[in-house]
């Protein structure tokens, strides 16, 4: 877990993703570009990183080589935020262009079943931004931008199980 937390990662401003050294012999080092990056998450056993592009999906990042895997996973439109389950066998992606979570499988990279819808009015968009998982993975909590409500998944049904007011 400690080594998890010595690697930063920074989103730089023209799209690089700059993975920052674990001691002083290293040297940064570039781990690829995309055109709208967004949220980043490093898998528990620091053996990945996740990072969302808002226009391409979900690029993962080898730790040990800082070179990006395979092709980006497709997730819902407009991806911003990501967070990874304490156990490392999922990923959750918000997609604020439909209003949805994705669910993507770290075994396969691949998603799992249709997205989550997390705001179904549409007269009162509320794309869904910020995810946090909770420690016994039971959980998923979602941000929904522009709104008083944060959204709870159930992570062994994939569905809304209760909004929390926030706003009072």
């Amino acid at each position: 877990m400690l080594a998890a937390l010595a690697t930063v990662i920074l989103l730089t401003a023209i799209g690089t993703v700059l993975i920052l050294p674990r001691s002083a012999e290293d040297s940064p080092t570039s781990a690829g570009s995309a055109a709208l990056l967004r949220g980043v998450a490093v898998h528990p056993d620091d053996s990945r990183v996740y990072v969302v592009d808002g226009f391409s999906g979900v690029l993962m990042i080898d730790t040990a080589t800082n070179e990006t895997i395979g092709r980006p996973i497709t997730v819902g439109d407009d991806p911003e935020g990501v967070a990874v389950s304490p156990d490392g066998r999922h990923v959750y992606v918000t997609n604020a262009g439909s209003d949805s979570v994705s669910v993507i499988d770290t075994e396969t990279n691949t998603t799992i079943g249709s997205p989550i819808t997390v705001n179904d009015d549409p007269d009162d968009p509320h794309g869904p931004d910020g995810v946090a998982v909770s420690p016994d993975a039971r959980h998923v909590y979602v941000t929904n931008f522009d709104s008083l409500y944060v959204s709870v998944i159930d992570t062994k049904t994939n569905t809304i199980v209760g909004t929390i007011n926030v706003g009072g």
